[in-house]
């Protein structure tokens, strides 16, 4: 099973492909909250689907563009996870991500680290002192 992560809007999206590519979406406004509930609502929804963390045989991640912060969440996850699992992790940048990756993530040795893409100068606030 196939597990996506899409982390660069207030409305985040984990999707899971199975076998028989079956996708199953799950969608919740995160905003402010990712950081807090990503790795619930992942959990919440492997085991909506009867699935555990251990049945996860890919990583998708969406690098971009989108938020800062909501890309840095999420790579962090994702690479956390195929780390500890032991499973390819591939980024995705476009409309049709989720195609792009599925076609990558088979291919894909282990050990790999996927980064986000954020399309424009990052604008950094300077410290104050």
């Amino acid at each position: 099973m196939i597990l996506a992560i899409k982390t660069d809007q207030p409305e985040a999206t984990l999707v899971i492909v199975d076998r028989h590519n079956t996708i199953k979406y799950y969608r919740w406004l995160a905003d402010r909250t990712l950081a807090d509930t990503l790795l619930a609502k992942i959990k919440q929804f492997l085991t909506a689907q009867r699935y555990t963390y251990s049945d996860i045989t890919g990583i998708i991640f969406f690098a971009g563009p989108g938020s800062f912060t909501g890309l840095r969440i999420g790579a962090s996850v994702a690479n956390t996870l195929a780390y500890g699992l032991d499973c390819p992790i591939v980024a995705a940048k476009s409309s049709n991500w989720l195609t792009i990756g599925l076609a990558k993530v088979k291919k894909q040795p282990v050990g790999q680290f996927v980064t986000p893409f954020y399309g424009a100068k990052l604008h950094i606030t300077k410290p104050k002192r």
